[in-house]
């Protein structure tokens, strides 16, 4: 329940900054950095919702939204 929200809520916002490492090192350009901001806000988000509601609607959301964020963040990366 409430601590399994708190640890997703730690996880998505502890990302944000985590992400934004390769464009500061010159390794990814400034598409990845606006994909990876967007990504992480709505991540974070997510995690927010399951906080407030933790419920099993706002759980799989949460999930839903954890499964689209990796792949897209690393595909922008690529890119």
């Amino acid at each position: 329940g409430r601590t399994a929200g708190l640890i997703a809520a730690a996880g998505a916002i502890a990302l944000v900054p985590v992400s934004l490492v390769p464009p500061l090192l010159g390794q990814a350009g400034w598409g990845y950095f606006a994909a990876a901001i967007a990504l992480g806000i709505a991540y974070a988000a997510a995690a927010g919702r399951f906080v407030a509601a933790r419920r099993d609607r706002s759980a799989r959301w949460l999930l839903r939204v954890s499964l689209v964020y990796l792949p897209v963040v690393l595909l922008a990366l690529l890119l």
